[in-house]
């Protein structure tokens, strides 16, 4: 009744991008289509017009035209960009958010990250992993939302690895500690550098029974893996990721023949 008697009003606007999100949810994507041929011909405030145009990406991607999203994500970055103040990688990180919340609650300040983010998930359905890396590369500034950095962290050391390039990544890791010392992800970056290291140690001796025995820079990763995960639990000891830590360090000792300490 209300979009009837006012059809431009902000909450109808509003309404009708949840009413398209709830239908993406229920894969309903005619009905997503035309609810968005129903605000296509509406004037939007800014932030509007990227969730409008966020919920046509998401649709295009769910509808199995991954090129076509990943077209559409440039003008996404140009709304997002318009939105959200240029990085200087050297302002103070904002608070801390939640990237899992539902999709029309993204605050303001995270649509950019939420953009490449994304752009960058459908390059790594296109097995374009290099593009993908480059494109999670934009969130690793400090005044992105610290879950936005963690998430690029993991992604690219991720991608990385599969690849078999753990120099590649850990350098990538380190290069960010280095550069943003102070910063909110820290702890991911700390994290993912001791679990590379680890992995590595793991993979090399499952398929090497002699490795431990003639490679002395094989053993050297079990204690700089620990050093790093020790680093997590007594500088940073509020981080979310502590536990993950501490089931890491115990992986560590059990590998180095600590039993007890493992324990």
């Amino acid at each position: 009744q209300a979009a009837e008697s006012d059809p431009a009003d902000v909450f109808v606007l509003q309404g009708y991008l949840i009413l398209g999100e709830a239908e993406l949810a229920l894969k309903e994507f005619n009905s997503v289509q035309s609810t968005l041929d129903f605000l296509g011909g509406r004037t939007f405030a800014p932030e509007l017009m990227w969730r409008r145009e966020y919920l046509r990406c998401r649709l295009q991607l769910e509808s199995a035209q991954p090129e076509q999203a990943l077209d559409s994500t440039t003008n996404l970055l140009a709304l997002a960009g318009a939105l959200v103040p240029a990085r200087s990688g050297i302002n103070a990180a904002p608070a801390q958010i939640d990237v899992r919340i539902p999709q029309q609650d993204i605050p303001t300040p995270a649509l950019l990250s939420e953009t490449w983010s994304f752009r960058g998930g459908i390059l790594e359905q296109l097995k374009r992993p290099d593009d993908a890396i480059a494109a999670y590369q934009n969130n690793l500034v400090t005044n992105a939302p610290p879950d936005y950095q963690r998430q690029a962290l993991l992604k690219i050391a991720q991608l990385y690895l599969a690849q078999g390039q753990y120099a590649l990544a850990t350098k990538t890791l380190e290069d960010y500690l280095n550069q943003h010392p102070g910063s909110a992800a820290a702890d991911m970056a700390l994290l993912t550098i001791g679990e590379l290291k680890l992995k590595q140690f793991a993979t090399t001796v499952s398929g090497d029974s002699n490795a431990l025995s003639r490679a002395t820079t094989l053993t050297n990763l079990i204690p700089q893996a620990l050093a790093r995960f020790d680093t997590v639990l007594s500088a940073l000891p509020q981080s979310p990721l502590t536990g993950k830590a501490l089931l890491d360090k115990g992986w560590c000792l059990w590998s180095d023949g600590r039993y007890a300490q493992s324990e």
